[in-house]
Protein backbone atom coordinates (compact mmCIF):
# COMPACT_ATOMS: atom_id res chain seq x y z
CA UNK A 1 0.00 0.00 0.00
CA UNK A 2 2.83 2.71 1.04
CA UNK A 3 4.56 1.54 -2.09
CA UNK A 4 2.10 2.09 -4.22
CA UNK A 5 1.60 4.95 -2.42
CA UNK A 6 4.59 6.74 -3.20
CA UNK A 7 4.55 5.55 -6.57
CA UNK A 8 2.34 6.92 -7.68
CA UNK A 9 3.19 10.02 -5.76
CA UNK A 10 6.30 9.86 -7.70
CA UNK A 11 5.16 9.53 -11.00
CA UNK A 12 2.36 12.57 -10.78
CA UNK A 13 5.26 14.87 -9.91
CA UNK A 14 7.14 13.30 -12.94
CA UNK A 15 4.20 14.05 -14.75
CA UNK A 16 3.79 17.69 -13.49
CA UNK A 17 7.63 18.57 -14.12
CA UNK A 18 7.08 17.37 -17.58
CA UNK A 19 4.57 19.09 -18.31
CA UNK A 20 6.19 22.42 -17.33
CA UNK A 21 8.86 20.78 -19.27
CA UNK A 22 6.95 20.61 -22.80
CA UNK A 23 5.45 23.71 -21.94
CA UNK A 24 8.40 25.55 -21.80
CA UNK A 25 10.05 24.53 -24.66
CA UNK A 26 6.67 25.06 -26.24
CA UNK A 27 7.26 28.90 -25.11
CA UNK A 28 10.55 28.94 -27.47
CA UNK A 29 8.43 29.98 -30.24
CA UNK A 30 7.45 33.26 -30.42
CA UNK A 31 4.41 34.17 -29.27
CA UNK A 32 3.88 36.90 -32.26
CA UNK A 33 0.78 35.92 -34.57
CA UNK A 34 0.63 35.93 -38.11
CA UNK A 35 -1.53 39.22 -37.26
CA UNK A 36 1.28 40.55 -35.68
CA UNK A 37 -0.24 40.12 -32.39
CA UNK A 38 1.70 39.12 -28.93
CA UNK A 39 -0.30 36.23 -27.11
CA UNK A 40 1.49 35.67 -23.81
CA UNK A 41 0.09 32.99 -21.24
CA UNK A 42 -0.09 34.38 -17.29
CA UNK A 43 -1.13 32.65 -13.73
CA UNK A 44 -1.76 34.13 -10.45
CA UNK A 45 -0.42 33.22 -7.07
CA UNK A 46 -3.00 33.79 -5.35
CA UNK A 47 -6.69 32.27 -5.90
CA UNK A 48 -8.86 34.09 -9.04
CA UNK A 49 -11.25 36.14 -6.52
CA UNK A 50 -8.35 36.95 -4.15
CA UNK A 51 -7.74 40.70 -4.12
CA UNK A 52 -3.96 40.12 -4.60
CA UNK A 53 -4.94 38.39 -8.09
CA UNK A 54 -6.89 41.85 -9.14
CA UNK A 55 -4.03 43.35 -11.03
CA UNK A 56 -3.82 40.25 -13.23
CA UNK A 57 -7.29 40.92 -14.42
CA UNK A 58 -7.29 44.86 -14.82
CA UNK A 59 -3.81 44.26 -16.77
CA UNK A 60 -5.41 41.94 -19.13
CA UNK A 61 -8.51 44.51 -19.93
CA UNK A 62 -6.35 47.38 -19.97
CA UNK A 63 -3.82 45.53 -22.11
CA UNK A 64 -5.78 44.68 -25.20
CA UNK A 65 -7.65 48.01 -25.30
CA UNK A 66 -4.77 50.13 -25.20
CA UNK A 67 -2.70 47.81 -27.38
CA UNK A 68 -5.76 47.79 -29.66
CA UNK A 69 -5.82 44.18 -29.35
CA UNK A 70 -2.09 43.53 -30.30
CA UNK A 71 -1.50 42.07 -26.83
CA UNK A 72 -3.46 39.86 -25.23
CA UNK A 73 -3.43 37.78 -21.76
CA UNK A 74 -4.27 34.23 -21.56
CA UNK A 75 -4.80 33.21 -18.13
CA UNK A 76 -4.33 29.94 -16.97
CA UNK A 77 -4.92 29.73 -13.53
CA UNK A 78 -4.28 29.97 -9.88
CA UNK A 79 -1.81 27.85 -7.46
CA UNK A 80 -2.92 25.19 -8.93
CA UNK A 81 -1.56 25.47 -12.38
CA UNK A 82 1.75 26.39 -10.64
CA UNK A 83 2.47 26.32 -6.84
CA UNK A 84 3.57 29.64 -5.75
CA UNK A 85 6.99 27.68 -4.61
CA UNK A 86 7.43 27.34 -8.18
CA UNK A 87 6.62 30.53 -9.60
CA UNK A 88 10.35 31.82 -9.98
CA UNK A 89 10.86 28.80 -12.14
CA UNK A 90 8.39 28.72 -14.22
CA UNK A 91 8.85 32.52 -14.84
CA UNK A 92 12.55 32.24 -15.38
CA UNK A 93 12.30 29.51 -17.88
CA UNK A 94 9.37 30.68 -20.24
CA UNK A 95 6.91 27.97 -18.55
CA UNK A 96 4.56 31.04 -18.19
CA UNK A 97 4.84 34.20 -19.71
CA UNK A 98 3.21 36.92 -17.63
CA UNK A 99 2.58 36.36 -13.95
CA UNK A 100 0.90 38.49 -10.77
CA UNK A 101 2.91 36.76 -7.33
CA UNK A 102 4.09 38.02 -3.84
CA UNK A 103 8.26 38.92 -4.58
CA UNK A 104 8.35 36.66 -1.30
CA UNK A 105 7.60 33.47 -3.47
CA UNK A 106 10.76 33.31 -5.54
CA UNK A 107 12.58 35.42 -2.53
CA UNK A 108 15.54 32.67 -2.69
CA UNK A 109 16.35 33.87 -6.40
CA UNK A 110 15.48 37.86 -5.52
CA UNK A 111 15.80 38.75 -1.89
CA UNK A 112 16.13 42.02 -3.14
CA UNK A 113 12.40 41.79 -3.74
CA UNK A 114 11.60 41.81 0.08
CA UNK A 115 12.77 45.77 0.21
CA UNK A 116 8.93 45.90 -1.67
CA UNK A 117 7.39 44.71 1.80
CA UNK A 118 10.03 46.84 3.97
CA UNK A 119 9.01 50.16 1.79
CA UNK A 120 8.84 53.00 4.09
CA UNK A 121 7.58 54.92 1.01
CA UNK A 122 4.26 55.42 -1.57
CA UNK A 123 4.83 53.92 -5.06
CA UNK A 124 4.86 57.07 -6.47
CA UNK A 125 8.25 58.03 -4.86
CA UNK A 126 9.50 54.83 -5.64
CA UNK A 127 8.88 55.03 -9.27
CA UNK A 128 10.55 58.84 -8.63
CA UNK A 129 13.42 58.13 -7.12
CA UNK A 130 14.17 55.09 -9.69
CA UNK A 131 13.40 52.27 -6.77
CA UNK A 132 11.41 50.19 -9.40
CA UNK A 133 13.94 50.56 -12.27
CA UNK A 134 16.22 49.21 -9.96
CA UNK A 135 14.93 46.29 -8.90
CA UNK A 136 13.65 45.40 -12.76
CA UNK A 137 17.59 45.55 -13.21
CA UNK A 138 18.10 42.70 -10.46
CA UNK A 139 15.17 40.57 -11.63
CA UNK A 140 16.61 40.41 -15.45
CA UNK A 141 19.68 39.93 -14.27
CA UNK A 142 18.58 37.15 -11.66
CA UNK A 143 15.37 35.59 -12.63
CA UNK A 144 15.10 36.84 -16.59
CA UNK A 145 11.82 38.40 -15.80
CA UNK A 146 10.84 42.14 -16.40
CA UNK A 147 9.69 44.01 -13.45
CA UNK A 148 6.78 46.01 -14.55
CA UNK A 149 5.98 47.19 -11.26
CA UNK A 150 3.57 46.84 -8.32
CA UNK A 151 0.24 44.74 -8.68
CA UNK A 152 -1.25 45.52 -5.28
CA UNK A 153 -1.00 47.67 -1.92
CA UNK A 154 -2.56 46.68 0.97
CA UNK A 155 -0.92 46.57 4.64
CA UNK A 156 0.00 43.17 6.84
CA UNK A 157 -1.86 42.45 10.01
CA UNK A 158 -1.06 39.26 12.67
CA UNK A 159 -4.30 37.18 13.37
CA UNK A 160 -3.60 34.86 16.69
CA UNK A 161 -5.94 32.51 18.81
CA UNK A 162 -4.16 33.78 22.10
CA UNK A 163 -4.70 37.71 23.29
CA UNK A 164 -1.01 39.28 22.76
CA UNK A 165 -0.69 42.40 25.22
CA UNK A 166 3.14 42.56 24.45
CA UNK A 167 6.07 41.75 22.58
CA UNK A 168 7.07 38.95 24.82
CA UNK A 169 4.05 37.39 24.41
CA UNK A 170 5.36 35.97 21.05
CA UNK A 171 7.63 34.10 22.19
CA UNK A 172 7.22 30.37 21.31
CA UNK A 173 4.49 30.74 18.94
CA UNK A 174 3.62 29.27 15.99
CA UNK A 175 3.52 31.95 12.98
CA UNK A 176 2.65 30.83 9.40
CA UNK A 177 4.57 32.94 7.23
CA UNK A 178 6.34 33.88 4.18
CA UNK A 179 10.28 34.69 3.71
CA UNK A 180 8.65 38.42 4.31
CA UNK A 181 7.84 37.50 8.01
CA UNK A 182 10.80 35.58 8.79
CA UNK A 183 13.40 38.67 9.72
CA UNK A 184 9.86 39.66 12.13
CA UNK A 185 9.27 36.68 13.90
CA UNK A 186 12.62 35.80 14.36
CA UNK A 187 13.07 38.92 16.55
CA UNK A 188 10.06 38.20 18.52
CA UNK A 189 11.41 35.35 19.40
CA UNK A 190 8.26 33.36 17.52
CA UNK A 191 8.90 29.72 15.55
CA UNK A 192 7.73 30.84 11.30
CA UNK A 193 5.70 27.75 9.81
CA UNK A 194 5.92 27.87 5.89
CA UNK A 195 2.68 26.65 4.30
CA UNK A 196 0.59 27.70 1.93
CA UNK A 197 -3.08 30.03 2.40
CA UNK A 198 -5.43 26.88 1.98
CA UNK A 199 -3.41 24.83 4.61
CA UNK A 200 -4.02 27.23 7.74
CA UNK A 201 -7.84 25.96 8.64
CA UNK A 202 -6.57 23.01 9.49
CA UNK A 203 -3.72 23.63 10.49
CA UNK A 204 -5.78 26.10 13.04
CA UNK A 205 -7.89 23.65 14.08
CA UNK A 206 -5.08 20.79 14.90
CA UNK A 207 -2.81 23.51 16.35
CA UNK A 208 -0.24 22.92 13.99
CA UNK A 209 0.15 26.92 14.25
CA UNK A 210 -1.13 29.42 16.98
CA UNK A 211 -1.49 32.24 14.02
CA UNK A 212 -0.78 33.20 10.84
CA UNK A 213 0.65 36.37 9.36
CA UNK A 214 -2.04 37.42 6.39
CA UNK A 215 -2.63 41.18 4.69
CA UNK A 216 -5.81 43.36 6.10
CA UNK A 217 -7.50 41.44 2.95
CA UNK A 218 -8.82 38.27 2.26
CA UNK A 219 -8.40 35.76 5.43
CA UNK A 220 -12.14 36.25 5.58
CA UNK A 221 -12.29 34.19 1.99
CA UNK A 222 -10.89 30.98 3.32
CA UNK A 223 -12.91 31.41 6.83
CA UNK A 224 -10.26 31.82 9.03
CA UNK A 225 -12.53 34.16 11.15
CA UNK A 226 -13.61 31.21 12.71
CA UNK A 227 -10.25 30.00 13.98
CA UNK A 228 -8.92 33.13 15.73
CA UNK A 229 -9.92 35.83 18.29
CA UNK A 230 -7.18 38.38 17.67
CA UNK A 231 -6.04 40.77 15.10
CA UNK A 232 -2.60 42.88 15.66
CA UNK A 233 -3.42 45.70 13.33
CA UNK A 234 -1.69 48.68 14.57
CA UNK A 235 -2.30 52.05 13.25
CA UNK A 236 0.53 52.94 11.46
CA UNK A 237 1.33 50.70 8.13
CA UNK A 238 2.76 47.46 9.08
CA UNK A 239 5.06 46.67 5.95
CA UNK A 240 3.47 46.10 2.64
CA UNK A 241 2.09 43.96 0.13
CA UNK A 242 4.81 42.99 -2.37
CA UNK A 243 2.72 41.64 -5.15
CA UNK A 244 4.29 42.17 -8.67
CA UNK A 245 3.51 41.99 -12.03
CA UNK A 246 6.40 39.79 -14.08
CA UNK A 247 6.73 39.30 -17.58
CA UNK A 248 9.26 36.66 -18.45
CA UNK A 249 12.32 38.63 -20.08
CA UNK A 250 12.48 36.85 -23.62
CA UNK A 251 8.94 37.71 -24.00
CA UNK A 252 9.65 41.12 -23.15
CA UNK A 253 12.07 41.24 -25.82
CA UNK A 254 10.12 40.38 -28.49
CA UNK A 255 7.94 43.08 -28.52
CA UNK A 256 8.58 46.24 -30.72
CA UNK A 257 9.66 49.69 -28.58
CA UNK A 258 5.77 50.82 -29.16
CA UNK A 259 4.01 47.44 -27.28
CA UNK A 260 6.82 47.95 -24.53
CA UNK A 261 5.76 51.38 -23.54
CA UNK A 262 2.45 50.53 -23.96
CA UNK A 263 3.12 47.51 -21.73
CA UNK A 264 4.66 50.32 -19.10
CA UNK A 265 2.06 53.00 -19.47
CA UNK A 266 -0.65 50.11 -18.64
CA UNK A 267 1.28 49.28 -15.71
CA UNK A 268 0.91 52.54 -14.52
CA UNK A 269 -2.91 53.01 -15.12
CA UNK A 270 -3.21 49.71 -13.47
CA UNK A 271 -1.47 50.91 -10.14
CA UNK A 272 -2.87 53.89 -9.92
CA UNK A 273 -6.16 52.38 -10.18
CA UNK A 274 -5.54 49.14 -7.93
CA UNK A 275 -6.14 51.88 -5.10
CA UNK A 276 -10.12 51.78 -5.66
CA UNK A 277 -10.45 47.85 -5.84
CA UNK A 278 -8.41 47.64 -2.59
CA UNK A 279 -10.77 50.26 -1.08
CA UNK A 280 -13.72 47.88 -2.03
CA UNK A 281 -11.81 44.45 -0.48
CA UNK A 282 -11.56 46.35 2.62
CA UNK A 283 -14.61 47.40 3.00
CA UNK A 284 -16.15 44.19 2.45
CA UNK A 285 -13.42 42.81 4.78
CA UNK A 286 -14.38 44.83 7.68
CA UNK A 287 -18.10 44.57 7.60
CA UNK A 288 -17.18 40.61 7.64
CA UNK A 289 -15.18 41.37 10.62
CA UNK A 290 -17.52 43.33 12.44
CA UNK A 291 -19.81 40.16 13.10
CA UNK A 292 -17.17 38.43 14.40
CA UNK A 293 -15.93 38.29 18.05
CA UNK A 294 -12.28 39.15 16.95
CA UNK A 295 -10.43 41.93 18.95
CA UNK A 296 -7.98 44.43 17.20
CA UNK A 297 -4.59 44.96 19.17
CA UNK A 298 -2.15 47.85 18.90
CA UNK A 299 1.25 47.41 20.21
CA UNK A 300 1.72 50.86 19.36
CA UNK A 301 5.14 52.07 18.29
CA UNK A 302 7.71 49.77 19.70
CA UNK A 303 5.85 46.78 17.97
CA UNK A 304 6.31 48.97 14.51
CA UNK A 305 9.91 49.63 15.45
CA UNK A 306 11.09 46.20 16.22
CA UNK A 307 9.40 44.98 13.21
CA UNK A 308 10.63 47.32 10.48
CA UNK A 309 14.24 47.12 11.86
CA UNK A 310 13.93 43.31 11.61
CA UNK A 311 13.44 43.54 7.98
CA UNK A 312 15.98 46.05 7.34
CA UNK A 313 18.70 44.25 9.46
CA UNK A 314 17.68 41.20 7.17
CA UNK A 315 18.16 43.34 3.92
CA UNK A 316 21.38 44.80 5.29
CA UNK A 317 22.62 41.14 6.44
CA UNK A 318 21.68 38.87 2.78
CA UNK A 319 21.85 41.46 0.31
CA UNK A 320 24.98 42.71 -1.38
CA UNK A 321 23.20 46.07 -2.76
CA UNK A 322 21.40 46.64 0.95
CA UNK A 323 22.98 50.27 1.08
CA UNK A 324 21.14 51.17 -2.28
CA UNK A 325 18.18 49.46 -1.11
CA UNK A 326 18.02 51.94 1.57
CA UNK A 327 18.28 54.46 -0.13
CA UNK A 328 15.69 53.99 -2.67
CA UNK A 329 12.81 52.80 -0.51
CA UNK A 330 13.79 54.15 3.17
CA UNK A 331 12.32 57.42 4.51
Amino acid sequence: MFKSYFMSTKIILVLGMLSIFITACGNEESTEQEDGTFTFTGTTTLEESDLLAQAFFMFEEKIEENSDGRIELDYRGGPETIPDDEIGDAIRSGAIDFTVTPAAYYAGSVPEGLALSYSEIDTETELERGGIDYLDEIHQDNLNAKLLGRGAEVNFGIYTQDEIISLEDFEGMRIRGTPTYEPMTNRLNAEMVSMSGGEMYEALDRGVIDGFGWTAVGMTDMGLEEQVNYKLAPESEFYRMDVVNLINLDKWNELPEDLQQIMIETQREVEDEMHEVTDEFLQEEEEILENTEIEEVDLGDEFLDVVNDAGWDFIENNVEDSVELEELFRE
